[in-house]
């Protein structure tokens, strides 16, 4: 019976030398397929968030509408330079060198067999996704990576913890942590890992809380800037202004509510919610009514008409108009979180049950087309690359991905796979057939799964770029248990060896 444990001869770093003429056919594909990528796409693909992005690295903010560390991965790869293709090819390098070593680890330690491991790895080197995302100047290929050192960084130390892992762990837990505040259920996993590890209590002790007080000197820094900019304690500004735009979708749907009826705090932007659901209560078709940014970014959205006629349009620098941006976050939090709980059963049908859909399969939003399918950048952009002109080009037809249409049904039949694996593995026995390390392992990811899950539904509407990372881990893993469905249900004279064929 396969039981999820290596018996590999040699220890890790030999097996990986032992193997290294995979690793350089792997990497001289990677760089074929970069190569040919560039001639088609010259520069960068930039959309919104590429923008404050850049604007936070360029002014050396220390908070910004996104996690600033993003921003500070770009100040740093400018020390070498600010040319573009370089900061591209080192996300694309990034992303790969994450999934061979997450790859590697899982083919060291379950030893899937030859059919299974070619599968693994024709995934991690053919997948066009990643050549578009790590050409994002944005925090999504950065943040994919740490997701995936993270996560094969928890299978080692249910595996073999030891005292570097245990500290580089606790530095890529905070990288990522600064990144994308998507990871906010990491550490939570991680520290449930580390003191469920075969290891000493000390080392135990040590490890959770090196990490806890890294991330906790993030975390009141931020609130600490915050407090000094806006006058209140946050730590996310965005968060505050996505939880109001998840409200007024649903609260589109019932009856208004008169301002004088709200709390007295929100009374002069409920009437603004109400002028505009009345506004547009004839239209054939509502922009407030579509799950996406509209409530965030659009000037008629009434947060939007709110922030404007509170100085909004009045601000002459970047940092001026963030520190406004900000300022009304708390407010717009309180309000969502009241409209949420004055309307739970529109909010579920109208926010929570839709993005529960999106999730299965997620819209591929600026993945779908080259720069906005524009052929110019924002001047910010052009300063920090140092273009001669706003203008760019591509070598292509036209700046629509017409492959990435295929994406989101590839994702949804992923995570079938892997629920229907994971069903089939419990259902034929593997449970009590598998290690302990294996069953931890089918746990941890379960966890993450499920984690990510909740909080992509929860947090924001889900796209495409935001849900990589958990592609990656569904396949590779739903490929294992599928396997092994397979196995049990068509061959289980070869019960007793550990892969599928061999």
């Amino acid at each position: 019976m396969y039981t999820g444990v290596s018996t590999a001869p040699l220890p890790f770093k030999q097996w990986i030398w032992k193997n290294r003429i995979y690793l350089f056919v792997y990497f001289i594909i990677v760089l074929v397929q970069f190569t040919w990528f560039k001639w088609l796409f010259p520069y960068p693909s930039f959309f919104p968030d590429s923008n404050s992005y850049v604007e936070a690295a360029y002014y050396n903010q220390a908070i910004n509408m996104w996690p600033i560390g993003y921003s500070r991965f770009l100040q740093l790869f400018a020390f070498i330079a600010h040319y573009d293709t370089a900061l591209i090819l080192l996300q694309y390098l990034l992303l790969h060198v994450s999934i061979i070593y997450f790859l590697s680890t899982v083919i060291y330690v379950l030893r899937p067999g030859k059919w299974l491991t070619g599968i693994l790895l024709l995934f991690g080197v053919a997948n066009p996704i990643l050549l578009h995302m790590a050409n994002f100047v944005s925090s999504d290929a950065l943040y994919t990576a740490l997701s995936i050192i993270w996560i094969t960084q928890l299978c080692w130390i249910l595996y073999k913890p030891n005292n570097w892992l245990l500290f580089t762990h606790a530095i890529i837990l905070v990288a990522v942590f600064t990144v994308r505040y998507n990871a906010v259920f990491y550490p939570l996993i991680s520290f449930i890992v580390i003191l469920t590890a075969d290891t000493s209590v000390k080392r135990k002790m040590l490890s959770v809380a090196f990490s806890s007080i890294l991330l906790a000197a993030f975390v009141f820094h931020t609130l600490h800037v915050y407090k000094i900019q806006t006058g209140y304690n946050q730590f996310s500004a965005f968060g505050g202004w996505q939880l109001s735009a998840n409200a007024l979708l649903p609260y589109s749907y019932v009856d208004s509510v008169k301002a004088g009826e709200v709390p007295q705090k929100f009374r002069q932007l409920h009437g603004f919610v109400n002028e505009h659901n009345k506004a547009l209560a004839t239209s054939p078709y509502r922009n407030d009514r579509v799950l996406g940014i509209y409530f965030l970014w659009d000037g008629n959205s009434p947060l939007r008409r709110y922030f404007a006629a509170h100085g909004g349009n009045k601000t002459k620098t970047p940092n001026d108009f963030f520190r406004r941006w900000a300022k009304q976050a708390p407010l717009y939090g309180e309000y969502g979180a009241y409209l949420t709980k004055e309307y739970p059963m529109a909010y579920t049908q109208y926010y929570l049950w839709p993005n529960l859909i999106r999730y299965y399969v997620p819209p591929g939003e600026f993945l779908d087309v080259y720069n906005m399918d524009r052929d110019f950048v924002e001047d910010m952009e052009k300063k920090w690359f140092n273009y001669p002109t706003e203008k760019i080009f591509t070598r292509t037809k036209d700046k629509k991905i017409s492959y990435m249409f295929v994406y989101p049904y590839f994702l949804a039949a992923v995570n079938l796979f892997y629920v229907l694996g994971l069903i089939g593995f419990l259902t034929l026995g593997g449970w009590k057939a598998s290690t302990r390390y294996y069953r931890s392992l089918l746990v941890l990811v379960l966890a993450i799964w499920s984690c990510n899950l909740g909080f992509s539904v929860l947090a924001s509407p889900i796209v495409l770029r935001y849900q990589v990372f958990p592609m990656l881990l569904s396949f590779t893993f739903g490929i294992l248990l599928i396997a092994y469905v397979i196995r049990q249900a068509f061959y289980p004279q070869q019960s007793e060896k550990p892969a599928l064929y061999q």
